[in-house]
């Protein structure tokens, strides 16, 4: 049975979160963060565009996110 939050054959909402954050940490580091679009990073992440920005609302919203999702594993290692 499937949880409420989740539709038949797509990936929970924290792993679609997760593979947009991890995206954005390698598109920055390849091309900095104004050289990357959030295009890029949807296609990496393999979700559609508005996706991103229905998880993190604007472009700087991912970026703080992904920053402080990276300080946070940088504290754990």
């Amino acid at each position: 049975m499937l949880e409420a939050s989740q539709s038949a054959g797509r990936p929970p909402v924290e792993d679609t979160r997760q593979r947009i954050l991890a995206a954005a940490r390698e598109l920055y580091a390849e091309k900095g963060t104004r050289g990357t679009t959030t295009r890029e990073v949807a296609d990496r992440a393999g979700v559609n565009e508005a996706t991103v920005f229905r998880h993190f609302g604007t472009k700087g919203q991912l970026l703080r996110s992904e920053e402080h999702t990276s300080e946070l594993q940088s504290h754990h290692d």
